[in-house]
């Protein structure tokens, strides 16, 4: 392969050398001489001859003076006198050229040079072809403007450069042909004419011309193909090389339009100034970019430094080209072909040293170097002036990249060869890894569904559990509150003047029913705090007097075990501190029962402690510390104890729900403390409370004297107010009468949130007391509705929902409709009168606080209330027998769950329940549940037939 190579290149070589000598050596052939501006050409010349008009010309410098030609020859013998005229040799360059009066002429001025030609009489067509002129000329045939080349003129103002080949025609018959050529130069670095004006029988000049425009266009367009066909190469690897090669093409194919005039002829209104750029940027520029070509195709081979002084030198030069006007640049150009020269020797040295040490295709590019290099010489040596050719610097540019494209194409092809053995080997390897893949994948989409399944029945069963904690709040709130709404009110009622032997019972009954709703008030506080729904009331408290009131509470029940109950204030403590005390009571209750839960033998130690604020003015800590003699925390249960619903491993699932500590902590952080536990020296457990508090100043005495363990008592009631009651239970109803009634509130009744917004059309209220299970339009719907109303008086009243739903879930549902407080079943009188209070203070009479409704009401009235509970009993036994949809059962049964268990009825009340749930999922309800609903109807008439004719004392 490398010697066909070497052959071929040797024919490329030798074609290329023959072709520039043969044009090189195209020239004009002997002739008359030129003497004194005269040229006698009248034996002729033959067809197809050059006559170069080399010689003696007239010359007038410093003016153009073309218009004198056809007029008198200057010739004294003839009787012309010679004026300014003087013999000046063409061709020939201005700079350094000397004047008649003395002087040298320089690159910039004009003159005019002019030659008379006798022709000969056969009369036939001759041609004259005028080289390009450096910067503009202008042709006169007897002193007529025949052919130019931009516009001369004395000075650079008006001139228009142009360098461009001209052709003149010495039409046939003309006998005497004085020619005047006008030439300026204020734009290149040389002047003058520097190659032979040639002139031929017929117009085989012309034809010449042409003929050289097609193959210089030939070699250019063969350029820019060739740097096509590398860009599309690139995209095969290495391809930084081939857009560097292809670089160099398109700027050897923009060198080769300027230098044979293509651009010129394709573009005659081309400005000069970009013409010139664009042939002397690729000289600055080949050698930077062939050093990195080259540092690419033979690694290794070149000097770093070198490349980064030709990058410098290239760059810098052209960046003048660029910015340097053409006078200046142009005037570097055997400088720049100096340093073109040095590089393709640099060059040719190193591919030899390549070469030497077998390098891959080392030969072809050190032959495709040679040719170049040849063709700079070449080049050099015509732009010295010393011989007049044709530019062979294009056709060495093509030879050499020619190599280069061979080198890269053999490069493409191994590659290919390459990629073909790769891909056979990839597709087995491929064959080989789909089995693979496919066997995994069937794999793990097995493991993936099982893990899918596992995962799903766990979000399954929190789903579930999250549902079933949700359901278990609102319905433990809802079912606990309505039986206690009876059942304490009706105790109070009771307790008006109770028989001496049951007034201990019902002190009794009284307290038990106060510690379910204060259970069901921690179970809700739990899931406050969960939700972070909590809301602080920071206020004046003694906090040694809360610590004392919340030991004694605990003394019987320590007692009946045995246990002692130590408390120690230090001196520390200050009377009074800014903090929420029901927060902090709750806290230290729920840490002293577990303390007397679980010792058994021993001892509790109560502590509180203050750590003064280190600064005046800021946040004092408060220590509480609950210490006990009992069994202790293991370390591995310290933090998991204050999770909800956990319990120490061993210790008496009875002794606690799990929910005591949890609260504890959720309220501790909710205060900006913590809660830490520790093992107590001796044994048992050591809790400890840390409070950030404010000093304060002690509460007006009014409020010291209502407080009651740590809680402020009753508020004052209002004064009479006229109060909208929406409930859809007559005996519910009932007991708000019973307890509003003693204060002289005047009630409006209404049973739906439909009747209540048409009584809000007539009449306005000071309050109204919504309940939320209402038939038809819910009370939160109509809590919407109202707070909508145009009227702002109207839809500003004050709404109080009465229900036994009251989680925080509910809460949040209830504020967002407009809802303005919540009072939860069972009712509360004080807690009712406080509500009222809060929310009409512009109507507070600061009077005595509303009685309890069993110090109220007499006997015949509750005698009363009794009998309207069993009206509803048998009203709503008729409709349930006559209840046609799943729908009015849950109705029917709602109600009778609450009215069953504020009147003290729990079996009607779980009943109705459980007959609700049925016909609330949408199917018929069990016979079994309607059966059993009706038979707890049966025997609650019975027993309130028995209790209305008991006197109320008995």
């Amino acid at each position: 392969m490398r010697g066909i190579a070497v052959r071929l290149m040797a024919l490329v070589l030798g074609a290329g050398l023959l072709a520039g000598v043969a044009w090189a050596g195209d020239g004009a052939g002997d002739g008359p001489p030129v003497r004194g501006g005269m040229l006698d050409l009248r034996a002729g010349l033959p067809d197809g001859a050059l006559l170069a008009l080399d010689g003696e010309w007239l010359a007038a410098w410093g003016r153009l003076a073309g218009a004198e030609s056809g007029a008198c020859f200057p010739d004294p013998a003839g009787g012309c006198p010679a004026g300014d005229w003087t013999a000046a040799h063409l061709p020939g360059i201005w700079n350094g050229q000397p004047l008649p009066g003395g002087g040298v002429m320089g690159s910039q001025g004009a003159a005019t040079y002019r030659l008379r030609i006798l022709l000969p009489a056969d009369g036939a067509v001759h041609t004259l072809q005028v080289p390009l002129v450096k910067s503009a000329s202008r042709v006169w045939l007897n002193g007529e403007p025949v052919a130019a080349a931009g516009v001369p003129a004395p000075s650079a103002a008006g001139e228009v450069a142009q360098t461009a080949t001209r052709f003149v025609t010495l039409p046939a018959g003309l006998r005497v042909a004085d020619i005047a050529i006008e030439l300026s130069n204020h734009f290149h670095h040389e002047g003058g004419i520097g190659a032979s004006l040639l002139l031929a029988r017929g117009d085989g000049l012309r034809h010449d011309w042409t003929v050289r425009l097609l193959v210089s266009s030939g070699v250019a367009l063969s350029l820019l193909l060739l740097a096509a066909y590398l860009t599309a190469f690139a995209r095969c690897g290495e391809r930084s090389t081939y857009y560097l090669m292809s670089g160099l093409l398109t700027a050897s194919a923009v060198r080769m339009l300027c230098t044979s005039e293509l651009l010129t002829t394709l573009f005659p209104r081309v400005d000069a100034a970009l013409a010139y750029r664009l042939e002397y940027l690729p000289i600055y520029l080949f050698w930077p970019i062939y050093f990195h070509a080259l540092d690419h195709l033979l690694p290794g081979c070149l000097h770093r430094r070198v490349g980064q002084g030709m990058d410098l030198l290239g760059g810098a030069g052209a960046l003048f080209v660029l910015l340097a006007e053409p006078a200046v640049f142009t005037r570097f150009r055997d400088v720049a072909s100096l340093l073109l020269g040095l590089s393709i020797l640099y060059f040719v040295l190193r591919i030899a040293a390549a070469a030497r040490r077998r390098h891959h295709g080392a030969v072809l590019l050190g032959l495709g170097a040679m040719l170049f290099m040849l063709a700079v010489v070449h080049d050099a040596m015509m732009y010295a002036h010393l011989f007049d050719g044709v530019d062979l610097v294009p056709f060495g540019v093509l030879g050499f990249l020619f190599m280069h494209a061979l080198i890269l194409g053999r490069r493409v092809m191994r590659a290919f060869d390459e990629v073909r053995n790769l891909s056979a080997e990839l597709t087995c390897l491929n064959e080989g890894l789909e089995r693979q893949v496919q066997d995994r994948t069937r794999e793990l989409r097995r493991q993936s569904a099982i893990v899918e399944s596992v995962l799903r029945q766990a979000k399954e069963r929190a789903e579930a559990d999250a549902a079933l904690k949700s359901r278990f709040l609102a319905h433990l709130s809802h079912e606990v509150r309505t039986p206690l709404n009876a059942v304490l009110g009706m105790v109070r009622l009771m307790q008006r003047s109770p028989a001496a032997a049951d007034a201990e019972r019902l002190r009794v009954i009284d307290g038990a029913g106060r510690h379910l709703v204060g259970l069901l008030d921690e179970v809700l506080e739990l899931s406050r705090l969960e939700a972070n729904r909590l809301t602080l009331n920071p206020e004046p408290s003694d906090a040694a007097g809360l610590v004392r009131d919340a030991v004694a509470l605990f003394r019987p029940a320590a007692a009946e075990k045995g246990l002692d109950i130590a408390v120690t204030i230090t001196g520390a403590v200050a009377p009074w501190y800014r903090l929420d005390r029901r927060r902090l009571h709750q806290i230290l209750l729920n840490l002293l029962s577990n303390a007397v839960k679980f010792t058994r033998q021993g001892g509790v130690l109560v502590t509180l402690d203050a750590v003064p604020a280190p600064v005046p003015g800021r946040e004092e800590r408060l220590l509480l510390s609950v210490a006990d003699s009992g069994p202790g925390v293991p370390d591995s249960e310290k933090k998991a104890i204050f999770n909800a619903f956990t319990r120490v491993e061993g210790v008496d699932r009875l002794h606690g729900s799990g929910l005591g500590l949890a609260i504890v902590r959720g309220l501790a952080v909710a205060m900006g403390g913590s809660v830490q536990v520790s093992d107590r020296p001796g044994g048992g457990a050591l809790f400890t409370l840390a409070l950030p508090v404010h000093l304060a100043l002690p509460p007006p005495k009014s409020m010291v004297g209502g407080m009651v363990n740590g809680v402020v008592g009753a508020a004052p009631a209002p004064s009479a107010l006229d109060i909208l009651v929406v409930e859809d239970a007559e005996e519910n109803r009932a007991v708000l009468r019973a307890f509003l009634a003693p204060a002289g509130h005047r009630l409006v009744e209404a049973e739906s949130g439909e009747a209540a917004l048409r009584l809000l059309e007539d009449r306005r209220f000071d309050v109204i007391l919504m309940d939320i299970r209402l038939p038809g339009m819910s009370g939160v719907e109509a809590s919407r509705r109202i707070r909508a109303l145009p009227d702002e008086a109207a839809a500003l009243t004050p709404i109080i929902a009465v229900t036994a739903n009251a989680s925080s879930g509910d809460e949040v549902e209830y504020r967002a409709a407009g809802i303005d407080d919540i009072l939860p079943k069972p009712l509360d009188p004080d807690h009712l009168s406080a509500v009222l209070a809060r929310h009409t203070p512009a109507r507070n009479s600061g009077g005595a606080a509303v009685p309890r409704l069993a110090e109220s009401i007499a006997p015949d009235r509750l005698a009363r209330l009794l009998g309207l509970f069993a009206a509803t009993c048998r009203e709503q036994r008729a409709a349930l027998a006559e209840a046609d949809s799943p729908a009015r059962v849950a109705s029917i049964a709602h109600r009778l769950k609450g009215s069953a268990g504020t009147y003290g009825y729990p079996a009607l009340s779980a009943a109705a329940a459980a007959l609700e749930a049925a016909a609330g999922r949408g199917g018929p309800p069990p016979a079994a549940l309607l059966r059993a609903v009706d038979a707890e109807l049966e025997a609650a008439l019975a027993s309130l037939e028995v209790r209305t004719r008991t006197p109320a004392g008995g």
